[in-house]
This record gives structure tokens, sequence and C-alpha cells, in this order.
């Protein structure tokens, strides 16, 4: 990306900081440059491929889209819990007015690493992880920051947080069976219906939906339709791809199927949702 766009808007009763006590240099594992917890509504709008420094967001409320990295893309709710490094292009916005979440910016000599573990074993996006871990570790934090801040206290309850986060990733490595895993790949691949894949992999649609919704906690249609809408979000917010291109790109033979896709899930058309975030960037 060339050019950095960003809408920090934020409700009034959100409480963060920005700025916390520092090492002197930076050979400690880790530590927080920024935490907070926010409310968002659909005007906030992050996109950044420039600063060295690691953010982890907690879903509590409504449904978010992220993208990073090369191509991923993700449709967010509550309980998810995101890693992405703000080095590498990523876009991180709301899909709904109750947008909560907790953030902790981290550097540190060994975060890097730390990083790439989690990503290895579960991906940026790991679901299901503990509210009261998060609250705890915020709210331990805020306190020790309105007492003054003690940059050790702060760094070991950091740490205490990440290790959490590293052996719930753990704990979800390799929990898909290799034909669920298989049915992930092919959808990066190309784009697919639960026909087509039932039929590719050799299983009956009613199986295979059933067997998807076991080890997803969601329907093979429901997680087809979320990959299908937060691709067109992306390609509507970081190309100047009209919409018949953008409907085309994702499987639909006009724009009807894709306006359909976002009245029922937005509440909006495709143009309206583009021009409601002013972020349109020419190729």
């Amino acid at each position: 990306m060339s050019n950095i766009v960003a809408k920090y808007n934020v409700k009034e009763n959100s409480n963060k900081v920005h700025f916390l006590p520092q090492p002197h240099n930076d050979d400690l594992l880790y530590y927080l440059t920024s935490v907070g917890h926010e409310y968002l509504d659909r005007s906030y709008y992050m996109e950044r491929d420039d600063a060295d420094v690691y953010m982890i967001d907690y879903i509590v409320c409504g449904r978010g889209h992220l993208s990073c990295g090369e191509g991923k893309s993700f449709t967010l709710q509550e309980g998810d819990l995101c890693f992405v490094y703000l080095g590498e292009p990523s876009i991180f916005y709301p899909l709904s007015d109750d947008f909560e979440i907790y953030f902790f910016h981290v550097k540190g000599a060994q975060i890097r690493e730390l990083y790439q573990t989690f990503v290895h074993n579960a991906g940026n996006v790991i679901g299901g992880f503990s509210e009261k871990i998060v609250k705890e570790a915020f709210s331990y934090i805020r306190n020790r920051i309105d007492a003054g801040p003690d940059f050790k206290e702060i760094s070991v309850s950091l740490y205490r947080f990440l290790l959490e986060m590293l052996e719930y990733s753990e704990r979800k490595k390799d929990i898909y069976p290799p034909f669920i895993m298989e049915v992930f790949q092919r959808i990066i691949d190309h784009d697919c219906t639960v026909r087509q894949l039932a039929k590719e992999l050799g299983f009956h649609e009613v199986y295979l939906e059933r067997q998807f919704k076991r080890y997803t906690k969601k329907t093979l249609r429901r997680f087809l339709t979320e990959r299908k809408l937060s691709f067109a979000e992306n390609l509507l917010l970081t190309t100047d791809m009209s919409v018949n291109e953008i409907a085309m790109r994702v499987g639909y033979a006009d724009t009807n199927g894709l306006i359909s896709l976002f009245r029922k899930e937005l509440h909006c058309t495709p143009l309206v949702f583009r021009k409601s975030r002013g972020v349109i960037k020419k190729n």
C-alpha cells in the first residue's frame, strides 16, 4: 500500500492509553506501547503497513473485518482474538455499530517469534478465547497505570497474557480432521458452492454440512457467504474496480447477486458501503 488511511473514530465511553512507560532499550522480550478498551461504530477504519508493532485485538461484541498479509481476509465475531503485524498490509474496521474490542500493541525482542508460532498454530484469528483472561489483563494494566506507571509490573502482566494466548493456540493446533482441512484449502484456491465441494470430496452435501458445523460451529454455507462478503468488501475499499467487476470476481454472474448479499448482510448496497467509508484507492 502506498497510502496509509485511517479514521480512528471511537465512542466517548472508550478507555485507552497511548503512552505507556517504555524501556530504555529494545532488548526486553515483550512490552506494551498502547492498550485500550474501545467501542466503535462503522465510521472507524484502520489501514496500516508502516508500524513496527504487533496488534492484538479481542472482539467482545459485534462483527468486524480484518485483512492482513497476502490475501488473508476474516469476518470477525464475538470471542475472536486477532494477532497482526502492522508492518505488513492490514485493514481493520467494524461491520456493525455495536463493535466492542480490547486492544494491545506490543513490541519486544521476541514478540516476532511468538507471533510466528501463534500464526503457525492457529492463524491470525482464533475463536472462542476467554473474555475473562482479556479483561483481567486489561484491568490489571489499567489499574497499574492509574496507580503510577510501573514498567516491570505491566510487562509481567503482559507476559502472562501472551503465554495464555500461546497455550490456547497450541490447544487449537490440528483440531480439524484432514477432510475439513481439505475443505479450507479448496475454498482458498477457488470460489465454490457446497454442492461442488461435496462432489469434489466425495461426500453427500448434508453429511459435509453436518461435519463442517461439528468442527467449526457454523454451517459451510454460512462460512462461504462470510468469505464472499469479506472478499467483496476488501475489493470495494482497496481498489477502483466497478461493482460489476467485483461481483464477477467473487463468483456472481452479474451485480444482482452481490447487491442482494450486501442488502441481506449489511443492509446497504455495495456502492453505499464504498461511499460510506470514503477510502477508495486507485490501483
